[in-house]
């Protein structure tokens, strides 16, 4: 089960009947869990896995290596931060070939 969610929705997801029954997996931007705490502790509550979704939204085929690498490197930083533990995987849109092997150096699936 896949949901979607506006990031400011945390009175939705605090509701105790929406923090019942199969654990959901959400895909979640970066700098949108950054900025939304209340939406990270009521995820991590429920015990839904949290994927990322890379750090900004964007496609990052044109990015550089070393912004790629950042962007994943402080998404990452922001999952354990906030309590979600380390991203179960990783999608990120457009991508460069490269993203797979700076994925599995840092144990990522890629989605």
């Amino acid at each position: 089960m896949v949901a979607t969610f506006h990031p400011t929705s945390h009175e939705y997801l605090s509701h105790p009947t929406r923090l019942s029954g199969p654990i959901s997996t959400v895909f979640a931007v970066g700098m949108a869990l950054e900025r939304n705490p209340p939406v990270c502790r009521a995820m991590a509550r429920a015990g839904w896995e949290v994927a990322s979704h890379g750090y900004r939204w964007w496609d990052y085929q044109n990015v550089e290596e070393a912004t790629e690498r950042e962007h994943i490197r402080r998404t990452v930083q922001i999952h354990e931060e906030m309590g979600l533990g380390r991203p179960v995987g990783m999608y990120q849109g457009k991508v460069r070939r490269a993203v797979r092997f700076i994925l599995l150096n840092d144990n990522i699936r890629r989605l």
